[in-house]
């Protein structure tokens, strides 16, 4: 049987969902240049559970945060939480 009861898992499912979510729109103000939003929707992502270091500093939708100096440091703070990838 799987983990948890099913509540448990949709819950888990919804969590995921959202935190792509997140993920995509940061992305995407990323590549309309709107950087303060795409930040904002990092941040979110992060607070919801994105923990993918590796990809996050190759993914090339967000070069234009790379470019940011609080890209450097919200990756840092990404990289201590514990069982990032």
């Amino acid at each position: 049987m799987g983990k948890g009861t099913p509540n448990r898992r949709a819950a888990g499912q919804a969590l995921s969902r959202q935190l792509a979510r997140f993920y995509n729109l940061a992305c995407s103000y990323s590549l309309l240049k709107h950087v303060e939003e795409a930040f904002a929707a990092l941040r979110q992502a992060v607070k919801l559970g994105y923990s993918d270091t590796r990809w996050l500093t190759k993914d090339p939708d967000l070069d234009n945060l790379r470019q940011d100096n609080r890209f450097g440091k919200n990756s840092e703070r990404l990289s201590k939480k514990p069982n990032h990838s």
